[in-house]
């Protein structure tokens, strides 16, 4: 687990590969599999690897350009109707689960931002909807891209943890 965790990285530049139905079922279930306040677990995830719609979403703003060169987009939703409390974290361990997963698969994965994001007038939230097509009573919280790593490289920034860790 360590190992994933710590060679995960945003990767934006993939090949256009088909992604097994398997594989993107076990990234998937990774999400479903993460904590939730209150045990809710209100998740809702709208998935595609249509062409047109991955161009679409890539000319949102300059962090989905990234996005028609992936294989497949997933967009992480939560139904607050029964609890609206921790939401945002809920979704938030949900795309995490996912990236690891991702990584373990042999993956690049890029997670982009979709909650509060407005760019030139455009609502990131109002526009990511109507290309999934989601319930109008699910909050967005952000995509996941997925595909298959184009350029190997290793430019993750090193923190001297030592130095961030402090005991009371």
């Amino acid at each position: 687990m360590l190992d994933a965790i710590k060679n995960r990285r945003s990767i934006r530049f993939m090949k256009k590969e088909t992604i097994p139905e398997k594989t993107l079922n076990e990234i998937i279930s990774a999400g479903f599999h993460a904590p939730s306040g209150h045990n809710n677990k209100g998740w809702h995830v709208y998935v595609t690897e249509n062409e047109e719609k991955l161009k679409t979403l890539s000319k949102l703003h300059k962090w989905t350009r990234f996005v028609s060169n992936s294989s497949a987009v997933i967009c992480v939703c939560y139904d607050t109707s029964e609890l609206e409390d921790f939401w945002i974290e809920d979704c938030a361990a949900f795309m995490e689960n996912m990236l690891l997963q991702a990584t373990e698969e042999g993956l690049g994965s890029c997670w982009i931002g979709v909650r509060g994001i407005e760019v030139g007038g455009i609502v990131m939230e109002d526009e990511v909807r109507k290309i999934f097509e989601v319930n109008s009573s699910f909050k967005i919280l952000s995509l996941c891209i997925l595909g298959k790593v184009a350029n190997s490289f290793n430019f993750s920034k090193k923190i001297d943890i030592s130095k961030r860790i402090h005991k009371v």
